[in-house]
């Protein structure tokens, strides 16, 4: 099943979407960020929770989210595909010349794998390694938050 929504978010410095926090979670997340030759921002995002798959998806459908630490304008074109993977896009390219990525959800043995994935090109006039910092702050923070919310979710 296929759905399609446009959201506009505009982000600012400290933006949260989920203030739940749980100790103990399944696993740390792990973010890794690379620059490309071409100048282009690459993260690759992950955790496990022992939870079922469509609590994971539920958190991700409902949420507003974001990574940002550096003020953005975008207008996100969001897929999902199968209850598994949610693909977003920003379509308004003012502040960014690509900027898309996806959110996809994976049975692991035992455990649900999220995943999380960016590509982002032309993010402020910042230095490079100033950029890649702040995104995995960020990009860490924001799964922290995601996990969380999905651990507080399954307890219920």
């Amino acid at each position: 099943m296929t759905f399609d929504l446009i959201r506009e978010i505009a982000t600012t410095n400290n933006l949260s979407i989920l203030g739940a926090t749980v100790a103990g979670a399944n696993s740390p997340v792990s973010v890794d960020v690379e620059r490309t030759a071409d100048r282009t921002f690459v993260v690759e995002a992950a955790f496990d929770v022992n939870v079922p798959a469509s609590i994971a998806w539920e958190v991700l459908t409902v949420g507003r989210t974001w990574i940002g630490s550096v003020p953005i304008h975008v207008v996100f074109d969001v897929r999902g595909h199968d209850r598994r993977v949610l693909e977003f896009r920003d379509v308004s390219r003012t502040d960014c010349s690509d900027y898309a990525g996806a959110w996809e959800i994976r049975n692991a043995g035992a455990f649900t794998r999220v995943n999380f994935r960016l590509r982002a090109e032309k993010l402020g006039r910042q230095p490079a390694a100033l950029v890649a910092r702040a995104i995995r702050r960020n990009v860490t923070r924001l799964l922290d938050e995601v996990r969380d919310e999905i651990l507080v979710r399954a307890a219920r």
